[in-house]
């Protein structure tokens, strides 16, 4: 409804209407209310739609999704990253001393079960087999309605004094845990049009990033070869043959460089020479 909104007040105005994407719902409606949907919201939505100067979507995932629900082009701007925060910020937080001189697999991502964190610790447990010195962090936040998953999760380990529930951190904290991280792994591509955590943990200097096809952020990740884009419906074996292999150091750290094109500044850029070219 809001695109709606701007639409016909942008005739009032005579000012043209710009519609980012970031995502689309995860959950459509089903039975009656999306039957309902498809005969009399959906028709109002794709006229409004079509009617926007410019539709801008945040990863080619996303824009294909955009083509396929409006039949609508969208011009691509990946998401800003702040590099210099996520470069030098360094705050130390309390788990530090606990996983000191030990290799680190981070997943940052809300805890629920959508974020796959029973997959990463499925993987972790065919890893820790191997290597003694790794332990395995879940840093992220927790709701009420998903505490059973966390206690599930807790209850269930079979490493348990090697996985760490670290709850909320600040971004300061958050960035503490990318650098000292020796892999970072996102195997959700629930909710995501561009995933985030991925691009900020290179940003951090983290070195071994593995990402989930589907995130949007993979897209960026495998045309810089800037990490491991695998899909989870392969299950764990063969990721755990990549991982192993980075553990062992028989591949090489990734130049992150590359994400400096992702730099917050040139996104702005992005943005005023899209602006620019709408407004001539």
């Amino acid at each position: 409804p809001t695109v709606w909104v701007a639409v016909i007040a942008s005739r009032f105005l005579k000012k043209p209407v710009v519609w980012t994407v970031h995502n689309f719902p995860q959950h459509p409606f089903r039975g009656l209310l999306g039957w309902l949907y498809e005969l009399v919201i959906n028709p109002i939505d794709r006229y409004f739609v079509k009617k926007v100067d410019l539709v801008v979507a945040v990863s080619e995932k996303v824009a294909k999704e955009v083509y396929e629900k409006y039949e609508v082009t969208a011009e691509i701007v990946y998401p800003g990253i702040d590099v210099d925060f996520w470069k030098n910020d360094k705050e130390p937080f309390r788990l530090e001393s606990k996983i000191k001189d030990k290799r680190v697999m981070l997943h940052a991502a809300q805890i629920r079960p959508e974020k796959e964190q029973v997959f990463t610790y499925k993987v972790f447990c065919e890893l820790a087999e191997i290597f003694d010195d790794l332990v395995l962090v879940f840093a992220g936040e927790i709701y009420e309605q998903f505490l059973d998953y966390q206690d599930n999760l807790r209850t269930n380990l079979k490493f348990r004094e090697r996985v760490f529930f670290t709850g909320n951190l600040s971004k300061s904290q958050l960035g503490t845990l990318y650098k000292e991280s020796t892999i970072v792994i996102h195997p959700s591509s629930w909710g995501e049009g561009c995933a985030l955590v991925p691009l900020e943990a290179i940003a951090a200097g983290a070195s071994n990033v593995v990402v989930a096809r589907g995130c949007g952020s993979d897209e960026i990740i495998e045309r810089e070869n800037g990490g491991i884009v695998f899909e989870i419906e392969k299950g764990v074996k063969s990721l755990v043959k990549d991982l192993t292999e980075i553990l062992e150091g028989h591949l090489s750290d990734h130049d992150q460089q590359f994400i400096l094109r992702y730099d917050r500044k040139l996104f702005s850029k992005n943005y005023d020479r899209l602006f620019s070219r709408l407004l001539e």
